[in-house]
């Protein structure tokens, strides 16, 4: 069965249903053969560059998403640099325009549009540097929904824990603040960061992966960004709430099997109280 339709309403449907446009590059007489077209529009559609309508697809798509940017600066340039930023939303329309998508609020188109982007950085590890920056300015947007304001009630101060003794210190039970991430990265993410937005970016080269203490400011505007040694990341790997110190310690220096005495870990724990990173409530 034919459809009698114009022209215009071919490629407005090839704006609004990216299938059907792939089927036209995929097949462009298998896709036509439905609609009754006469022989001067069909000789135009013959000439139609089908991945141009693509490429402009992609183009709405990426305007439709300006909203990222505030959050993703750097990821953004990065995609330009590798010139994908097209290619990359063109290929994410039908997710885009599906129901399911196209029901949610912003936050959650978000962080939809990110589980695509992650998943197409592993099909293409060729372009360097992408997964850092994309995975480490998403942090930083999670981070500046779920940080807290201020520190949970009943919490220890730094004066608190300096009066403490030893054997009240070790009974403490310490837990990550939630505007807290300890992540791995082939080279450090802030600095990269940086020199995309700054334009001092030369290249991206991979390096053997580090370990980072990753902790948004109060002001929830700006992520510090602190390399670590493998026996501070493993304490705090192992701060949950639920152990007190002495299981804490116990467990890094059998891992480690780290000479140095218990009470010798409780100024690198007072140290992350001051920072932020953690906070101490009695155990229970």
């Amino acid at each position: 069965m034919t459809s009698h339709v114009s022209a215009e309403e071919i490629l407005a449907r090839c704006l609004t249903e990216p299938m059907f446009l792939d089927s036209l590059i995929a097949d462009r007489d298998a896709a036509l053969k439905v609609y009754s077209l006469d022989a001067e529009t069909r000789a135009e559609f013959d000439r139609t560059d089908f991945r141009q309508i693509r490429q402009f697809s992609g183009f709405i798509g990426k305007v439709q998403h300006n909203y990222l940017w505030d959050f993703f600066p750097a990821t953004r340039r990065l995609l330009r640099h590798y010139k994908l930023e097209t290619n990359v939303f063109a290929e994410y329309r039908p997710i885009q325009l599906s129901p399911e998508v196209r029901s949610l609020d912003r936050r959650e188109k978000t962080a939809r549009f990110f589980v695509y982007l992650f998943d197409f950085i592993t099909k293409h590890p060729e372009y360097p540097g992408l997964a850092t920056v994309a995975r480490y300015e998403r942090i930083a947007w999670e981070l500046c929904h779920l940080a807290e304001t201020k520190s949970s009630r009943g919490a220890l101060t730094a004066a608190d824990l300096a009066a403490l003794r030893w054997t009240e210190f070790l009974r403490l039970a310490p837990k990550l603040n939630s505007s807290v991430r300890i992540e791995n990265f082939e080279r450090d993410p802030a600095a990269l960061v940086v020199s995309i937005l700054n334009g001092t970016l030369t290249h991206c080269s991979r390096g053997p992966h580090r370990l980072f203490i990753l902790c948004l400011d109060p002001n929830r505007k700006l992520l510090r960004t602190f390399e670590i040694d493998e026996l501070p990341a493993l304490l705090l790997s192992h701060v949950d709430g639920s152990r007190g110190l002495r299981a804490v310690i116990a467990i890094a220096r059998r891992r480690l099997r780290a000479a140095a005495p218990p009470r010798a870990f409780r100024a690198f724990f007072e140290e992350c109280a001051r920072a932020g990173f953690i906070q101490f409530e009695n155990e229970r």
